[in-house]
């Protein structure tokens, strides 16, 4: 057996726990080899980089640590991501958080089935972004999205507007949207940030999340809400979301270039405060 894969399934397993990572960090650092070493400092870095201030000068330091082991290594290390990625171009767009890849980047239909979903059971990944202006996400059948924290929809992820809300009267309800199934889909059990900005997104649909969201899986753990960019949002948007239930777990709100007006904000401050941004 690969005297690695006990650590690694280990850290899959656990993903949101940092003691796995720091575990193995432990032992590459005694096999005393110059690549494990690197990888043990790097996965320390990476960890400490989480909780040190992004404006101190100890968390410059460690970010050019950082790049500079990622730089010299990250050849060898591709070889941990799908296959798709290790010549293309986009394995720049990896994002590799607490020493291992977390965020593949944007992905759309084609590449999150051919390569996307599995990855989310084989790596460590606890981010996901998903842009397709086609795509009728059906995210109920992907049960490896119970591992995302971070999932980033668009821009321009067209079906998100694709609300009865927004349709003429007598056009049918689409039989399903990928709000419907973001809301409805019960694997969103981990998700803490939800970026939804730049997605022509309108106070139609802010009435449709908002009336469902206390029911969805990941009300009880969200944390972030992003609707920037979404100019169809004004204070109409912002009154429901200062008085529907669910939302005063809420960490952060965003809602910068929208329509919403000094006096909208001040509806939502009454109720969110300064996690307004």
């Amino acid at each position: 057996m690969d005297p690695h894969e006990p650590f690694l399934k280990a850290i899959v397993a656990d993903r949101h726990n940092d003691l796995p990572r720091l575990v193995y960090a432990d032992w590459l650092e005694e096999s005393a080899d110059p690549p494990n070493v690197a990888r043990a400092h790097f996965i320390r870095t990476q960890i400490h980089l989480e909780a040190t201030d992004p404006r101190s000068d100890l968390h410059a330091e460690m970010k050019a640590l950082e790049a500079r082991i990622l730089d010299f290594y990250l050849e060898e290390w591709r070889h941990e991501l799908p296959e798709p990625l290790w010549y293309s171009d986009a394995l720049q767009n990896v994002r590799w958080r607490r020493g291992f890849p977390d965020d593949l980047g944007p992905m759309d239909e084609n590449e999150f089935h051919q390569f996307g979903r599995s990855a989310l059971d084989t790596i460590p990944m606890t981010s996901l972004h998903l842009e397709d202006r086609t795509w009728k996400a059906d995210f109920a059948l992907s049960p490896g999205l119970r591992h995302v924290s971070r999932l980033k929809l668009g821009p321009r992820f067209d079906d998100l507007m694709a609300t009865s809300f927004d349709l003429p009267t007598d056009t049918p309800e689409p039989d399903s949207t990928s709000t419907d199934s973001l809301l409805l889909a019960p694997v969103f059990t981990a998700l803490r940030h939800l970026d939804l900005s730049e997605n022509m997104l309108t106070d139609a649909w802010v009435i449709r999340f908002a009336t469902a969201f206390a029911s969805a899986s990941f009300a009880p753990t969200l944390e972030t809400l992003s609707l920037s960019g979404n100019f169809g949002i004004t204070d109409a948007g912002a009154n429901v979301l200062a008085t529907a239930p669910g939302f005063d777990r809420l960490i952060s709100l965003h809602l910068r270039d929208t329509s919403v007006t000094p006096a909208g904000v001040n509806q939502l401050k009454k109720r969110f405060g300064s996690r307004v941004r």
